[in-house]
């Protein structure tokens, strides 16, 4: 925690994994079911809450443990990738399975940067069951019913059918193949809860914008002017979130290019770097600056 990266740590993250950090990397222990949560996560997240003065993060770990640790979820496992599919979250994760940005894409091309090849080319190509699902909804699929091994499986496929040039990594291919690279992340790889934050942020506004625009078309002035009241000044960001979306969206259009280039892995792996690192720099001012005015919970 006295480092500066765990607090851009997504919860899952930090619910699922002891983390320390050496250097520019990130070392991620998974913690085992429910020991790991009993004696790991609960007495963490409590310390954590303690060190913040905020208890909103422990609540969210608290649910997530009893929800998939102790599996007090009433969505059976059986139908859950489809569930999260059709209603586009990642109910482990918290989040959106592709967020506003990616799904704005065709259907073949709505992928993140660290997606497979595999998953790309079944988008594009197969065919039945996988007809008209992008490659982040496979992956969801695949992995979803086939949990770490399937991953695994996934991941080995691809570096054994991508060419050299792809980004090294911490351990390179020997650690993709491995299964070793999991445990070992340089700095701007994995998740970033600020990342996470801001795109739920541009949701809320975008929601109240229009909610507003409709309350107004339809003459309902009392009501607008009660969400005026209410949230009103928050709309003062919605300009400022719409910039940082299209740099946000450019930064994605500059991964996808590197990723798609014939340079060397090491190369290639540092500007995967650095261009996450400043989409994380994007979203954490415009978030830090709009929790500030207290407009946003």
């Amino acid at each position: 925690m006295q480092d500066e990266r765990w607090d851009d740590e997504p919860l899952y993250e930090k619910v699922g994994n002891d983390i320390f950090y050496i250097g520019d990397y990130k070392v991620r222990i998974p913690r085992a079911f429910e020991v790991g949560a009993i004696f790991g996560t609960v007495p963490v997240m409590t310390l954590d809450a303690i060190r913040q003065r905020d208890g909103t993060d422990l609540a969210l770990a608290m649910k997530s443990v009893f929800a998939n640790t102790f599996a007090f979820n009433p969505i059976p496992q059986g139908i859950k990738p489809v569930i999260e599919i059709a209603t586009n979250t990642n109910f482990f994760k918290g989040g959106e399975l592709a967020n506003v940005a990616i799904r704005r894409l065709p259907t073949e091309l709505q992928a993140r940067p660290d997606t497979p090849q595999l998953y790309k080319f079944l988008s594009q190509y197969g065919g039945g069951a996988l007809a008209n699902l992008s490659p982040i909804e496979i992956q969801q699929i695949v992995e979803g019913y086939t949990g770490s091994l399937g991953a695994q499986l996934i991941a080995t496929a691809d570096v054994l059918l991508a060419d050299t040039s792809r980004p090294s990594g911490a351990f390179g291919t020997i650690g993709d193949v491995t299964g070793f690279s999991r445990f070992l992340k340089q700095r701007g790889e994995g998740g970033s809860k600020t990342l996470g934050e801001f795109y739920e942020m541009k949701r809320e506004i975008d929601q109240f914008h229009a909610g507003l625009q409709e309350m107004q078309r339809t003459g309902q002035s009392e009501i607008v002017a009660d969400m005026l009241e209410e949230k009103g000044a928050a709309l003062g960001y919605r300009k400022q979130f719409a910039r940082v979306s299209r740099q946000l969206s450019e930064v994605n259009r500059q991964l996808r290019a590197v990723m798609n280039q014939d340079i060397p892995a090491d190369v290639k792996s540092e500007r995967v770097r650095a261009l996450r690192e400043q989409k994380a720099n994007l979203a954490r001012q415009v978030v830090s600056a709009a929790k500030k005015s207290g407009y946003f919970d």
